[in-house]
């Protein structure tokens, strides 16, 4: 090829072969030959627009694929404020499944396939059991134990290389998700690579603190990726020309573009590669000038397009476009000829992208108001009807209500989002669609009806998905339901509303505000009859006083708890009350009965399959033991609970919270090297469940016991400090 166009249909706009990466490129092969020697590791590709991230990744892709890798590619989604959570992920696994054979597919999802079914619907269906026993902060955690597993296993024939593109568009989840993997992924051939935007980094953009994170873990390495420079950039242009330019041209380029890789590519287009075309005085009018020489048709198939986002699939255009299939494929030859479009590999079905997102944004920009109203609405429509209910397009779903404006159904679609969301166990993203819901309520006039319940049970609803991730948010959301509730003279449900303020201000470290709402709901709900919500409140606020050291009192609660548990059948209640209880009695020295509740506490967990109980009973199993200056015994326990935890994955909640305390006795036993590999294991978990000043106290004491003082002081004297 010798010219940028050709009859109309061919036109070269990348280069054919990569230009000015080589050290780049460099740094992702050393990083990949890692995972062929059985090692982990994890790479962060930062750039600004169009600098040539993606071109640097397909790249690799090619050559990681040629030697043996698998890859597993997806990119994030921007849907504004609602997020699509677990998107990449989503879809790099849906990649996966349908490329892989049904065996091959059952050895690597194993026992998960049912859960992980959640993200991706082509596993089969979704087993129900495995989720209603778990809360919320562990049945997240469980998943992405899931996700580890899975990646653990799909490199043991080859190494794996999971890439997720565009993490300035994440949800807080999928990073919560990527964080875990960098932490957990050690001795194993998977290779991560993720890519973002550095200038759309704004000061309080939420993926700054994540970044931050990762290299202060000293796990991840960053590659920047800076533009061209002139020699580099007169390289580009050559090479997608095919032939050598004018030096004039190639200077004004470079100057126009900054070293920008992809407007350099538009500005040569722009100008023809004799550069006698008069060039567009600013970019975002040289993006417009690309389909400004298209078919009308095709013109009016991009601008319906870019109000789907980044990624369309034909079906879903010809519907909203309510172009016949012929029609459309006339004009998707042509975007995809121009390069305007490219074929989406990573999708796995027939999808489309634009070439780069700027595009797709500069298209979008330029509707008008009207235009992307009735665009929304009309794929809003296509997307309902095509779902059948599906609740993997709830969020797109709610995004294109809301930007239609179309307020009544935004309302009703942001539930459904969010519903979709807590099933995923993605909470952040449910809480946001479900405030989003509140926000809506008192414009949609027939909100409760369209919504099938009312506020009260709404706002319950999003303060019983914020706990674990904001837990000031459930308080005040709780809060403002008691509120209403005391306004509609419905004593019954304000106490079962204190009952979870109660349990939702102690995750908020507001211990009076917890000990007053249960107080508050015992004092509603009489002890006679017994009731499950007497039963609840009462164990609830057993627990509580537990946990502040009110042993005495709480033991009290529990056995009133225990009997109403007991009275009305209520076997989830007893055993948490006999948990309490249990610890209780261990506190009271009398350790043989507190090891009866904790083990009765724990048969029933089992029964029932309870993870949190489980967890929950082992846990306080070890500490009654060690109460008890059993140490040895303390840490066998401890050992047992790791290991449940593991295989529940649990290990975020209570794995990682044993592992601090079986290495604080095995400090105390003198056996530091064991104590350090606990510690340093509980690291890798991640932050959560982790006892923090624990673990900073205990590295130093053993930096002291072997000498190393400057070390030892680092870790103590802020704990000093803050006593």
């Amino acid at each position: 090829m010798t010219g940028l166009i050709i009859d109309g249909m061919s036109v070269r706009v990348s280069s054919p072969v990569l230009i000015g990466r080589a050290t780049e490129l460099a740094r992702l092969k050393d990083a990949l030959r890692l995972a062929h020697d059985g090692r982990s590791s994890s790479m962060v590709v930062a750039g600004e627009a169009g600098v040539g991230k993606t071109r640097l990744l397909a790249a690799f892709t090619e050559l990681a694929e040629a030697e043996g890798a698998v890859v597993l590619a997806g990119g994030c989604i921007d849907l504004g404020e609602g997020a699509m959570p677990y998107a990449p992920v989503a879809e790099a696994l849906r990649g996966l499944v349908r490329r892989a054979d049904p065996e091959r597919l059952d050895a690597v999802f194993g026992p998960g396939r049912s859960e992980l079914a959640r993200l991706v619907p082509d596993l089969g269906p979704v087993a129900e059991e495995t989720t209603s026993a778990l809360s919320m902060g562990s049945a997240q955690g469980r998943l992405f134990e899931l996700l580890l597993g899975v990646l653990v296993r799909l490199a043991t024939t080859s190494p794996v290389v999971l890439i997720v593109e565009d993490l300035h568009w994440s949800d807080r989840s999928t990073r919560d998700l990527l964080d875990f993997l960098v932490r957990n992924l050690r001795d194993t051939a998977v290779m991560l690579l993720f890519t973002y935007r550095s200038d759309e980094l704004h000061r309080r953009h939420p993926l700054l603190p994540f970044i931050a994170e990762l290299e202060r873990s000293g796990r991840v390495e960053r590659l920047h990726l800076q533009p061209f420079d002139p020699r580099e950039s007169a390289d580009q242009l050559r090479a997608i020309a095919g032939h050598d330019l004018d030096a004039t041209l190639l200077d004004s380029i470079h100057a126009r573009s900054g070293g920008n890789a992809f407007f350099a590519e538009e500005l040569l287009v722009a100008a023809g590669d004799d550069g006698r075309t008069e060039l567009p005085p600013t970019l975002r009018d040289v993006l417009l000038a690309r389909i400004a020489h298209l078919a009308e048709p095709t013109q009016e198939l991009l601008r319906i397009a870019s109000a789907a986002g980044q990624r369309v699939d034909p079906e879903l255009l010809a519907v909203a476009a309510s172009m016949d299939e012929a029609a459309l494929y006339e004009a998707l030859r042509e975007c995809v000829g121009r390069q305007v479009l490219v074929a989406d590999p990573t999708a796995g079905i027939e999808r489309y992208a634009f070439r780069h997102a700027l595009l797709q944004e500069a298209i979008y920009d330029d509707l008008l108001p009207g235009e992307r109203t009735r665009l929304h609405s009309a794929f809003a429509r296509t997307l309902e009807a095509r779902s059948g209910g599906d609740a993997s397009h709830a969020a797109e779903l709610a995004y294109h209500w809301y930007a239609a404006h179309d307020l009544p159904r935004a309302l009703e679609s942001a539930v459904a989002a969010g519903s979709a969301a807590e099933a995923r166990y993605a909470y952040p993203e449910a809480v946001d669609q479900y405030e989003r819901a509140i926000d809506l309520w008192d414009q949609v006039p027939d909100a409760e009806a369209r919504v099938g319940r009312d506020r009260i049970d709404l706002l319950a609803v999003l303060a019983g998905v914020a706990p674990f991730h904001e837990p000031a948010r459930a308080v005040s959301h709780i809060q403002r339901a008691i509120r209403l509730a005391e306004e509609a003279e419905d004593p019954v449900r304000v106490a079962l509303l204190n009952e979870r303020l109660g349990r939702y201000a102690w995750i908020a470290g507001q211990a009076e505000l917890s000990q007053g709402a249960y107080r508050t709901a015992m004092d509603l709900i009489p002890p006679h009859p017994p009731s499950e919500a007497r039963a609840r409140a009462t164990a609830g606020f057993a627990h509580i006083l537990m946990l502040g050291g009110r042993f005495e009192d709480s033991r009290v609660l529990a056995e009133e708890a225990l009997t109403l548990a007991r009275s009305i059948g209520a076997r989830d209640i007893e055993g948490h009350a006999l948990d309490t209880r249990g610890s209780d009695r261990g506190i009271a020295g009398d350790t043989e009965g507190a090891l009866e509740d904790l083990d009765a506490a724990l048969a029933i967990a089992h029964d029932l399959g309870i993870g949190d109980d489980i967890g929950r009973a082992l846990a306080n199993r070890a500490w009654v033991l060690e109460a008890a200056g059993r140490l040895e015994e303390a840490i066998a326990a401890a050992e047992v609970g790791i290991a449940t935890s593991e295989r529940l994955g649990l290990m975020r909640f209570f794995g990682a919270h044993m592992l601090c305390n079986a290495a604080d006795y095995l400090y105390r036993l003198g056996r530091w090297d064991e104590s350090e590999r606990a510690i340093r294991r509980a690291e890798d978990v991640g932050p959560l469940g982790v006892n923090d000043i624990l673990t900073q106290e205990l590295v130093g004491r053993l930096a002291l016991v072997r000498g190393h003082i400057e070390q030892a002081a680092v870790r103590l004297r802020p704990l000093a400090a803050r006593a």
